[in-house]
């Protein structure tokens, strides 16, 4: 019965441990996509202004 509960216990951790690497990886990807698509934005403004 131990043995089941130290290694419940580590399996708990390790399935913690990548649900937050999941998570933080789609947020640094979403940030990422949006702060791209605005900056191409700002640049195409600027180039078509420079016209």
């Amino acid at each position: 019965m131990q043995t089941i509960q130290f290694l419940h216990s580590y399996w708990a951790y390790l399935v913690v441990l990548v649900v937050f690497l999941a998570t933080f990886n789609a947020l640094v990807g979403f940030f990422s996509k949006t702060f791209l698509k605005e900056s191409m934005a700002i640049k195409i403004s600027e180039l078509a202004s420079l016209r």
